[in-house]
């Protein structure tokens, strides 16, 4: 999977590109949270 690091702000973020997944995003925060778009 393609990664990306966003790191800005009060929080840090990885977001990583799942293309083979149905090219879901994944966002990882710094505080442990996890988010899909």
């Amino acid at each position: 999977p393609l990664k990306k690091e966003d790191v800005g702000g009060k929080v840090g973020r990885s977001v990583t590109f799942h293309p083979a997944s149905g090219g879901r995003i994944t966002i990882r925060r710094a505080d442990g949270t996890h988010g899909e778009l």
